[in-house]
């Protein structure tokens, strides 16, 4: 029987201290004992720096080590069989449905095929995932090859569980953009 993979994404200028829905849930499941992993992001514009509060808050400049981070993380956990639940609010929305899409186009990554270049397996299939050549879709056959070469093989059943979204707006804070 498979564990359970949570990644939890907050919204903008959100940590720990903010005590969020995400951050509310979050501490729920790692309180629990099942057999499970589960990783809390916090949102864009958190740092030390108040470049971090103004220029990331308005700009999301650290939204791709987001996405990745949680990339990341389900594929350092995974096995088949697992199931992958992915919550977010706001622009952890955003990230959360990236998170999805690159599992879409990529699948994920088999760590067993180059265990010491993890981080540049990961880089590699998010510039595929955000590459919008139609050959790159995710039922084209460079995808397919993508995932024949790097990643897990598709199970039968789906992978991602659960896709929990709070008030989801773009990378830029906006609905469209």
């Amino acid at each position: 029987m498979g564990r359970n993979i949570v990644v939890m994404c907050d919204g903008t200028w959100n940590n720990p201290n903010s005590q969020t829905n995400v951050f509310t849930l979050y501490k729920e499941l790692i309180e629990r004992d099942y057999e499970q992993h589960v990783l809390y992001i916090d949102g864009i514009g958190i740092g030390e720096l108040a470049w971090n509060f103004i220029v990331d808050g308005a700009m999301a400049l650290s939204l791709d080590n987001k996405i990745k981070e949680g990339y990341r993380f389900i594929v350092d956990h995974y096995h088949p069989d697992d199931d992958i639940w992915l919550f977010g609010f706001s622009r952890g929305a955003y990230t959360a449905r990236c998170i999805a899409g690159m599992i879409r186009n990529c699948g994920i990554l088999n760590r067993e095929i180059n265990p010491d270049q993890i981080d540049k397996s990961v880089d590699l299939a998010y510039g595929f995932y955000r590459d919008r050549d139609l050959a790159k879709h995710p039922k084209a056959k460079a995808s397919e090859e993508f995932k024949k070469s790097f990643s897990y093989p598709d199970s039968k059943k789906p992978i991602i569980k659960f896709l929990g979204l709070w008030d989801t707006v773009g990378a830029h804070g906006l609905p469209g953009y």
